[in-house]
């Protein structure tokens, strides 16, 4: 071996991270070479885990939380959540199909994928009382048509009732102090 690929193979190993979370080799000219220790695929979803376990996103129901979601598309992806969140209680069974059409209807005029891995699928409906939403976490990533055009793999569904806006713009401004949080 030469001495300019000897130099290359060592500066390449300082720079090597792994993430803590799933053992992940982050790569060097993104989160490692800024000294995150989490990967986009799985320390947000850890992120949230966290604050929720915490007590800080009240409204994200623990018992609908998906951490290996299945599916090939955010239209699925919205579904399944949906689904979930009734069957942990979080939304009338009879509503499922309406909500998650909303929902769907919001992508289409505007998409939700923010970028670096994360989607904040949300809506205002008359079918909910309160805030409420979950998390879910999709390992091969799914097209979200993100800011980015990245994959995303990390979801937040947020639901709240229509005359909610200022409950909905802080369950939301809680949500982005959760993700600017590094580690």
């Amino acid at each position: 071996m030469d001495a300019t690929n000897l130099v290359s193979e060592r500066r390449a190993a300082k720079t090597e991270a792994y993430c803590h979370t799933c053992g992940s080799r982050l790569q060097s000219t993104g989160a490692a070479s800024r000294g995150l220790t989490t990967c986009p695929e799985c320390g947000v979803f850890s992120r949230l885990l966290r604050a929720m376990g915490r007590g800080d996103l009240p409204f994200l129901l623990a018992d609908a939380v998906l951490p290996d979601l299945k599916v090939e598309h955010k239209t699925g992806a919205i579904f399944q959540m949906v689904e979930n969140l009734a069957a942990c209680g979080g939304l009338a069974e009879a509503h499922v199909e309406e909500v998650a059409a909303t929902l769907i209807r919001r992508e289409a005029a505007s998409s939700t994928g923010i970028g670096g891995g994360i989607a904040i699928p949300h809506a205002k409906h008359p079918a909910v009382a309160r805030e409420v939403g979950t998390i879910a976490r999709c390992r091969h990533g799914i097209e979200f048509d993100s800011i980015d055009g990245e994959p995303v793999y990390s979801l937040i569904l947020l639901l709240s009732p229509v005359d909610h806006h200022a409950e909905h713009v802080q369950a939301l401004a809680k949500v982005a102090r959760i993700l600017r949080t590094v580690g």
